[in-house]
């Protein structure tokens, strides 16, 4: 598999045509703060109809979830 990046640009994902796998996926600890956060801002893209909800297969690579305070501080 190739995905092709601005201006012409190739990476190639899948060395010797090998599908790539997650070895394992760490679960994600947030503190309660950031769980209510998460959880908000969740529901705001699900009501919004930008991510809808899917339940994992084996096989399928998982992306983490990670939060970022701004620059500004907010």
């Amino acid at each position: 598999m190739i995905i092709q990046f601005v201006k012409g640009v190739f990476l190639e994902l899948t060395p010797n045509g090998c599908e790539p796998t997650q070895i394992s996926a760490r679960p994600s600890i947030f503190n309660l703060k950031e769980q209510v956060i998460l959880h908000e801002e969740i529901n705001k893209l699900l009501q919004k109809g930008v991510i809808k909800e899917l339940h994992y297969e084996h096989g399928e690579l998982i992306s983490p979830i990670f939060l970022r305070s701004k620059l500004d501080g907010s």
